[in-house]
């Protein structure tokens, strides 16, 4: 992947986020929950400095969301590689974590500071998915209610 330009820093948020690609390899950006939805973490580098998708983590407090999608980017850091339907026992103690790619219609609802570091949405993110305590992913019928609903993704608009 060819490195595109780095945005310019319009103020000190825009230069943390900056400093923390150019010295880590990446960048949390949380968003607290509100009346809109859950609380969500993602990341903001990966793509630009592992070639790897941006990671996305939807309904677990943000110290929590920010832990694991660090831990994952420290596995890309080591050489691990994560795809679309990816299922992982590597990442949460005791629990496994799979992988969804978003599709960019969500990119501008949930994704607003990754826009504007890309400048376009020509970067791919995976939503991280947790289980419920069962090890039970939303997609089973058999999951609890709560984990599908905290962790859906609505369009913009919607």
């Amino acid at each position: 992947m060819e490195k595109l330009p780095l945005p310019v820093a319009e103020d000190d948020s825009d230069r943390k986020l900056l400093s923390d690609i150019a010295r880590v390899g990446w960048h949390l950006v949380g968003i607290s929950e509100d009346e809109d939805g859950p609380a969500y973490v993602f990341s903001v580098g990966l793509y630009h400095t592992f070639d790897q998708p941006e990671i996305m983590i939807v309904g677990l407090e943000l110290p929590t969301a920010g832990h694991l999608i660090n831990a994952i980017g420290e596995q890309m850091q080591s050489g691990s590689r994560f795809k679309d339907l990816d299922i992982v026992d590597d990442i949460a103690d005791g629990f496994p974590m799979a992988f969804r790619k978003i599709t960019d219609e969500y990119y501008h609802k949930y994704l607003g500071y990754a826009l504007w570091f890309y400048e376009s949405l020509e970067f791919p993110v995976l939503q991280c998915v947790w289980p419920d305590k069962m090890s039970r992913f939303p997609w089973d019928p058999h999951c609890e209610e709560i984990c599908g609903d905290l962790q859906r993704l609505k369009p913009s608009g919607g």
